[in-house]
């Protein structure tokens, strides 16, 4: 019940009150939550694997951290005396490609445009997969670089910023 039960009908002053607050709201929140479109500066790229694209050319939503080809290292943390053994290894389901090639399309068709994927080479990420993804899926794919867990670190990698990480990196995405 409406605390305004107990004191009778709501007089007209109260009704348009509470009508405007409302018209007021969604108003309000229709202007809040309405999309923009977001600005770039000039000459920006999307660097995908076969082409830099401009933002503006893709004309939909990106999904930003996918993960189209990865194999973790095993966990290296030590097993306790106790614990059963551990299961077979599996391959990755990353590894097989028709899979995750069906699986891009349908992302394609409910309009994705644009998938970063977030593997990185110390995670065993396959380049050469991730074309072939791209390829046969016809959909834009971004190859992400650097390092991911300490535990997979070089024994020391290059400086921030330097020309020696940055040609390392281009390296890994543009073989």
């Amino acid at each position: 019940m409406s605390r305004h039960s107990d004191r009778g009908p709501l007089t007209r002053r109260q009704a348009l009150a509470l009508m405007s607050a409302g018209a007021g709201a969604a108003a309000f929140s229709a202007d809040l939550f309405a999309q923009k479109t977001p600005s770039f500066p000039r000459g920006s790229v999307i660097r995908t694997l076969f082409k830099d694209v401009p933002p503006a050319d893709i004309d939909g939503p990106i999904l930003f951290h996918e993960h189209l080809s990865i194999e973790l290292p095993p966990n290296l943390n030590p097993r306790p005396a106790n614990a059963p053994p551990p299961p077979p290894a599996q391959p990755p389901a990353t590894a097989n490609v028709d899979l995750i090639v069906e699986e891009v399309k349908a992302a394609a068709k409910d309009g994705i445009r644009c998938i970063v994927d977030g593997g990185h080479p110390d995670m065993k990420r396959n380049l050469e997969n991730l074309k072939a993804i791209a390829t046969r899926a016809n959909l834009l794919v971004v190859a992400s670089g650097g390092y991911y867990m300490e535990r997979v670190y070089p024994p020391k990698p290059p400086p921030i910023g330097t020309a020696r990480s940055v040609k390392s990196e281009r390296t890994q995405t543009r073989r």
